[in-house]
């Protein structure tokens, strides 16, 4: 079960990975050649936007948000079997508290996409792989 879990765990973190670099990307492009106002309405556009966004009939399509909240609730379900192996130490500490961080600027993300909560965002996931990796090694 442990070794499902640290794989879903790992396959659920690139997609989550996947997911903030799709909006730091975004915010990126538009903040170079569009003006704030235009590149603020193409975001949420985006954050309306549905998935699949092929082969899927539009009732059964996902708003986008959801699926980072999907990714975030399966990589909570596995990392709660994970964490029993770890007794809780300042790296997880430290861990639990980025991505605490991170779910509540999900939270407002869901609500409206503003670059400076999306590139935070961006940095918060990053940081939580970087003391995930370490956690591993600990």
């Amino acid at each position: 079960m442990s070794l499902l879990a640290a794989y879903l765990h790992l396959v659920f973190t690139m997609f989550l990975i996947g997911y903030v670099l799709y909006w730091a990307i975004m915010v990126v492009s538009l903040r170079r050649d569009l003006a704030p106002a235009e590149s603020a309405r193409l975001l949420e556009t985006a954050n309306r936007s549905r998935w699949p966004h092929v082969l899927v009939p539009w009732r059964l399509r996902l708003p986008l948000p959801f699926m980072g909240w999907g990714f975030l609730a399966v990589l909570a379900v596995t990392g709660l079997v994970l964490m029993a192996g770890y007794g809780l130490g300042t790296l997880l500490a430290l861990k639990l508290a980025l991505v605490v961080i991170f779910a509540l600027i999900q939270v407002g993300l869901t609500r409206r996409p503003v670059p400076a909560l999306i590139m935070a965002n961006f940095v918060l996931a990053l940081g939580i792989v970087v003391v995930s990796g370490l956690l591993g090694r600990a």
